[in-house]
This record gives structure tokens, C-alpha cells and sequence, in this order.
């Protein structure tokens, strides 16, 4: 049988100017204007109308005197959210500041405040970046311990049904220094019947980053086979990349030729993931005669260094203990919502 190669001609230098001459530059030029106008008049009718723009988080200032004073107020406040828990995002970091503000006297109404945040969460999701944890998560990781609050934590937790969120919940806990609560859950978690327990524990000590408490854990890994030996390796393969991060950013923020730091920094971007934002503090001020240009080169490629986190953890919002899931799909150890219609 013979092969057959089509060869087709290039365009023409009067194929190209006949091609943009057939555009409407003005007409696509002033579409943009008109663009332009509008978003420009929505952003001056929101700020009119009192509205936070551009994800700026709320400060709590004086909430706490005024809950301490004036508790009539934050009544009234808690009673509109649990009749419309369907909010705008900045109506969010208010009732997020609002609990923060309540956690030191009433940790448990606190808890109920993100309970009712949570009820709405469904129709509008709030990140808080540079880990891209949600607000609710984040939000219920960062209060003292209650009945209220670890209940909450609980019932998130169980809810999880991704790597991705799984993640965030440890992620969360890390940065907010409820470590305790979540070497609590493995720990429990480990030991219990079934598969879908173990398997979890074993995935969120996947997600922990070099503490105490994975140097007490780390050896649950080892000896699993079946299913939970595939977990395990999983997890263990997550632990070893964070470690490898690790060890090329303190190459690139020790190393002083500048072509070194360099290489070092793009082996970096090879393996990092979210977790570097909770040991980039530490390691950073391990180095005191850290150059202005090393530290002005991770603060300028820190976009760099998210897409590079993004891309290294590999779809973890499509995953469950490191096994790709779908929807309708039931197992042993999960079972999927069921898909919707649009």
C-alpha cells in the first residue's frame, strides 16, 4: 500500500492582509470599551452599596469589645445568618471575623456560627489562598476546642470525599496548630474495622508535613498490603516529595552563585506542593543573610511556585486515597454522590 502526503500551500502575503481586512477592529475595539464601562460601573455601584472587592479578608478590630459590650448585637447578627445562610463572600468573612471575635468567651456559639456558614457553603465557596483552603474549613480548624467545634471538625471530616479535601483539612490544621485533633483521628481511624477508615488515616498522614507528630505516625505505613499497601506507598510517595521540596529550597536559599541557586530552584518547582507555605516561614528564617535578590526571586515566582504545587499534587479533587474515582461508582470503601443533571 502506497502512502499518500497531501502538501498544502502556505498563505500568501495578500491571502494574510485580505484575512485581516475582512476584521472589524473598530467594532471589536469598541465592544471592549463598552466592557470596560460596564464592569468599571458595577465595581463603583458595589462599593456605593458597602461591598469588599478583590478578596480582601476582614479584620476583626474592635468585634471583640463589641461582642463583650454590646452581645445584643451579635445576636441579632447570628440569628439574620441562620435564617439566610446563603451569603455573598464578604458577608462570609464577616460572620468569620465574628467568630473569631466569640471563640475566646464562647467557643461553642463560635462554632455554631461556622456551623451556619457551612449550611451555605454549597452555594458559595470562599479559598483562602496561598494554601486554597475553604473559609468553613479553615475557619473550623482555627477555633479552640469545644464540643460544638469538634463536632463540627467531625462532621467535615466524614464529609470529605476527595485527596483534595482531605488535604485541606490537614493543611488547615497544621497552620493552625490543631495538629492534636487530627493525630487524635488517625491514630483512631487506623485501628478501626473496614477499609474506608484505615485508608483515610493513612492518606492524611500523606498530607502532613515533617513535625513530631509524622515522626510518631510514619511507621503506620509500613507492613500494609491489598488495598491499604497501595494507600500507603501513596502516601509515602507524598511525604518523600515534600522532603525532596524541602531539601532543593534550602539549596536554593543556602547556595550563593547565582547559577546554582537557579537550578536548585527549578528542581524545586519539580516537586513542591502546598505544604511548602507552611515550612517556608522556618527554613527562610534559618538563613538571616538571606541576599534581597534570593529573597526577591521566591517572592516574584511565587505564582510560579503555585502552578508548580498545583500541577506536582495531580489532581487531587478527582482522587480518593490516591485511587481515581468517578461518578456513580460505588466500592468497598466509598461510594460517589450521584451525578446531576445540568
Amino acid at each position: 500500500m502506497k502512502g499518500v502526503r497531501v502538501v498544502r500551500r502556505r498563505p500568501s502575503t495578500l491571502d494574510i492582509d485580505a484575512s485581516f481586512g475582512r476584521l472589524d477592529f473598530q467594532s471589536y475595539m469598541d465592544e471592549e470599551l463598552r466592557f470596560q464601562e460596564r464592569i468599571q460601573s458595577q465595581i463603583a455601584e458595589a462599593r456605593r452599596a458597602g461591598r469588599r472587592l478583590f478578596g480582601r479578608p476582614m479584620r476583626e478590630h474592635g468585634l471583640a469589645e463589641l461582642v463583650r459590650h454590646r452581645s445584643e448585637l451579635a445576636e441579632k447578627w447570628i440569628e439574620w445568618l441562620r435564617q439566610n445562610p446563603s451569603t455573598a463572600w464578604d458577608t462570609v468573612e464577616f460572620y468569620g471575623a465574628l467568630s473569631s471575635a466569640l471563640a475566646a468567651t464562647n467557643p461553642d456559639l463560635a462554632g455554631n456560627v461556622v456551623r451556619n456558614l457551612k449550611r451555605g457553603a454549597e452555594t458559595i465557596r470562599v479559598m483562602y489562598s496561598p494554601l486554597n483552603v475553604d473559609s468553613v474549613t479553615w475557619l473550623a480548624l482555627q477555633l479552640p476546642s469545644s464540643q460544638t467545634t469538634d463536632d463540627l471538625r467531625d462532621e467535615i471530616l466524614q464529609e470529605a470525599d476527595t485527596d483534595e479535601l482531605l488535604f485541606q483539612i490537614a493543611l488547615a490544621a497544621q497552620a493552625n496548630g490543631t495538629v492534636e485533633w487530627l493525630d487524635r483521628h488517625i491514630r483512631r481511624d487506623i485501628r478501626a474495622a473496614g477499609l474506608r477508615a484505615p485508608a483515610r488515616a493513612l492518606a492524611l498522614i500523606g498530607c502532613l508535613d515533617e513535625s513530631e507528630a509524622l515522626e510518631s505516625l510514619r511507621g503506620e505505613l509500613g507492613g500494609r498490603t491489598g488495598f491499604l499497601g497501595d494507600v500507603a506507598r501513596w502516601a509515602e510517595r507524598r511525604l518523600q516529595q515534600n522532603s525532596r521540596a524541602r531539601v532543593w529550597f534550602l539549596e536554593v536559599v543556602t547556595r550563593r552563585d547565582a547559577v546554582e541557586a537557579w537550578a536548585a530552584f527549578r528542581l524545586f518547582l519539580r516537586c513542591v506542593d502546598r505544604r511548602f507555605y507552611l515550612w517556608k516561614p522556618t527554613v527562610c528564617a534559618s538563613t538571616p543573610d538571606l541576599p534581597t535578590g534570593w529573597r526577591q526571586h521566591v517572592e516574584v515566582n511565587d505564582q510560579d511556585i503555585r502552578r508548580a504545587a498545583e500541577r506536582n499534587e495531580v489532581r487531587l479533587s478527582e482522587t480518593l486515597f490516591g485511587h481515581r474515582i468517578a461518578r456513580d461508582e460505588i466500592a468497598p470503601w466509598y461510594r460517589t454522590p450521584r451525578a446531576v443533571e445540568t
